[in-house]
Protein backbone atom coordinates (compact mmCIF):
# COMPACT_ATOMS: atom_id res chain seq x y z
CA UNK A 1 0.00 0.00 0.00
CA UNK A 2 2.96 2.49 0.93
CA UNK A 3 4.50 1.70 -2.40
CA UNK A 4 1.28 3.02 -4.65
CA UNK A 5 0.65 5.82 -2.05
CA UNK A 6 4.70 7.46 -2.60
CA UNK A 7 4.39 6.26 -6.44
CA UNK A 8 1.26 8.52 -6.57
CA UNK A 9 2.67 11.51 -4.49
CA UNK A 10 6.31 11.14 -5.54
CA UNK A 11 7.79 11.21 -2.34
CA UNK A 12 7.43 9.46 0.74
CA UNK A 13 5.26 11.18 3.38
CA UNK A 14 6.36 9.45 6.56
CA UNK A 15 8.77 10.87 9.01
CA UNK A 16 12.73 9.32 8.19
CA UNK A 17 13.39 6.68 10.76
CA UNK A 18 15.21 7.95 14.02
CA UNK A 19 16.38 4.25 15.16
CA UNK A 20 18.19 1.36 13.53
CA UNK A 21 14.71 -0.29 14.43
CA UNK A 22 11.94 2.09 12.26
CA UNK A 23 14.59 2.03 9.68
CA UNK A 24 14.43 -1.62 9.06
CA UNK A 25 10.69 -1.29 9.18
CA UNK A 26 10.42 1.57 6.99
CA UNK A 27 12.62 -0.02 4.90
CA UNK A 28 10.89 -3.15 5.38
CA UNK A 29 7.50 -1.15 4.62
CA UNK A 30 8.25 0.92 1.50
CA UNK A 31 8.43 -1.93 -0.94
CA UNK A 32 5.47 -3.65 0.91
CA UNK A 33 7.22 -6.68 1.84
CA UNK A 34 6.62 -8.93 5.32
CA UNK A 35 8.91 -10.58 7.10
CA UNK A 36 8.84 -13.89 5.70
CA UNK A 37 9.57 -11.69 2.63
CA UNK A 38 12.63 -9.14 3.80
CA UNK A 39 14.11 -11.46 6.13
CA UNK A 40 15.63 -13.84 2.90
CA UNK A 41 17.22 -11.22 1.78
CA UNK A 42 19.35 -10.23 4.26
CA UNK A 43 20.21 -14.03 5.26
CA UNK A 44 18.35 -14.14 8.56
CA UNK A 45 15.34 -15.58 10.16
CA UNK A 46 11.65 -13.82 9.99
CA UNK A 47 12.29 -13.67 14.07
CA UNK A 48 15.53 -12.14 13.89
CA UNK A 49 14.32 -10.02 11.72
CA UNK A 50 11.90 -9.05 14.17
CA UNK A 51 13.52 -9.30 17.23
CA UNK A 52 15.71 -6.07 15.55
CA UNK A 53 12.69 -4.48 13.98
CA UNK A 54 11.20 -3.95 17.70
CA UNK A 55 14.88 -2.92 19.03
CA UNK A 56 14.81 -6.09 21.40
CA UNK A 57 18.03 -7.03 19.60
CA UNK A 58 20.63 -5.99 17.65
CA UNK A 59 22.97 -7.78 14.95
CA UNK A 60 26.06 -8.99 16.71
CA UNK A 61 27.35 -11.08 14.04
CA UNK A 62 29.77 -8.85 11.54
CA UNK A 63 28.61 -10.51 8.54
CA UNK A 64 24.69 -10.22 9.61
CA UNK A 65 25.38 -6.17 10.40
CA UNK A 66 26.69 -5.73 6.54
CA UNK A 67 24.55 -7.64 5.74
CA UNK A 68 21.39 -5.77 7.27
CA UNK A 69 23.42 -2.26 6.37
CA UNK A 70 23.53 -3.18 2.56
CA UNK A 71 19.61 -3.88 2.12
CA UNK A 72 19.18 -1.10 3.95
CA UNK A 73 21.05 0.96 1.80
CA UNK A 74 20.20 -0.80 -1.60
CA UNK A 75 16.11 -0.61 -0.14
CA UNK A 76 16.04 2.32 0.74
CA UNK A 77 18.20 4.62 -2.14
CA UNK A 78 15.08 4.59 -4.54
CA UNK A 79 12.91 6.44 -1.76
CA UNK A 80 12.34 9.74 -2.20
CA UNK A 81 11.98 11.31 1.26
CA UNK A 82 10.67 15.06 0.59
CA UNK A 83 8.48 16.10 -2.10
CA UNK A 84 9.67 17.18 -5.38
CA UNK A 85 10.48 21.28 -5.97
CA UNK A 86 7.77 22.83 -8.21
Amino acid sequence: MIAWIIEFLGYCPLPPPTTRGEAIRYTRKIPGLNFKEAAPEIGVDPATLLTWESEQGRPDDPRCRGKLQAWLNVNASYVPLKPPLK
